[in-house]
């Protein structure tokens, strides 16, 4: 269950944190939304001592997290980002 839990952060850290925009506003939004929000999880997991990979307790914390991000604002920001790319 481990590798799990290990599994799950890789994903999404290889899914969403490599999103990159000349839209200043995205870019806030999406390390407010998404970055700032699985670092705060994580942090609040291990103050509660809660090991957010070897607890099922935790790796069901991380998924719901990953669940309740808003992946058509993340779709409609990466599109905003290639038109913006384009345009400059």
């Amino acid at each position: 269950m481990y590798e799990k839990g290990v599994k799950q952060l890789e994903d999404f850290h290889n899914k969403y944190d490599d999103f990159m925009s000349p839209i200043a506003k995205d870019m806030e939004w999406h390390e407010k939304n998404v970055i700032q929000r699985m670092q705060n999880t994580i942090n609040d997991l291990y103050a509660r001592g809660i090991d957010p990979l070897r607890s099922a307790e935790g790796r069901t914390a991380i998924a719901q997290l990953k669940n309740s991000i808003d992946t058509g604002r993340i779709a409609r920001n990466k599109i905003s980002a290639a038109n913006a790319q384009l345009f400059l």
